[in-house]
Order: C-alpha cells, then sequence, then structure tokens
C-alpha cells in the first residue's frame, strides 16, 4: 500500500473514533489504538488470535508492552461509555479485539474501498 492509502486509513480511523467520542488520557492510548485498528483493518485475520499476531505487532511498532496496547484500547472504550452513556451496555462485555470489529465495522464504506 502506498503511503497515501495508508494516511487515508488512518485518516478514516481517527474520524471514526473522534465520531464515537473517543477521549484518552493521553494521546498514546489514541495511537496505539488507532494503529492497532489499522492492522486489523489491513490484515483481518489478525483478529483470529490478537494476542498473538495484532497486540504484539502494535506494542512493536510502539516500543512498548503488548499489555499497554490492550490497556490504550480499553481506556479508549471506557471513555466512549462514559461520554455516551448509551454505549455503556453496548460495550460492556466487549473485548478489545470486538472493539476493533465495531470500530471498522463504522468506517464508510467508501473508505474501505
Amino acid at each position: 500500500m502506498n503511503h497515501s492509502g495508508e494516511l487515508d486509513r488512518l485518516t478514516a480511523i481517527h474520524l471514526t473514533l473522534y465520531h464515537l467520542d473517543a477521549a484518552a488520557k493521553n494521546h498514546a492510548q489514541i495511537l496505539q489504538t488507532a494503529y492497532a485498528i489499522y492492522l486489523a483493518w489491513c490484515q483481518p485475520a489478525r483478529l483470529l488470535y490478537p494476542q498473538k499476531w495484532l497486540y504484539p505487532a502494535a506494542a512493536r511498532h510502539f516500543f512498548v508492552a503488548v499489555s499497554e496496547i490492550t490497556r490504550s484500547i480499553a481506556g479508549v472504550m471506557n471513555s466512549i461509555c462514559q461520554r455516551n452513556p448509551s454505549f455503556g451496555k453496548c460495550f460492556e462485555k466487549l473485548s478489545c479485539a470486538q472493539f476493533i470489529k465495531l470500530v471498522i465495522s463504522q468506517i464508510p464504506s467508501e473508505t474501505a474501498a
């Protein structure tokens, strides 16, 4: 994928998180979450075994522990629930991988092409 396509996808992910009213304690949480979503969007098979294929790849990119990636995703999920009480019930039982699938499903289809 060329850099323009990569940038388009990352922009679409950030816009989708923005429309979900995502926030984080620090900017790194949003970046790490967006990158994990990007990896899963580019290679959906990573979601089959996220602890083995998805989170470690995102962690390597940011030079952090895998647990920091999952904490970042959980933090973004929690921020959406706090800012939108109607989402609270929906996200209550979601794993990080399920949340990533949900976000990918919310990205406009013209971007996904």
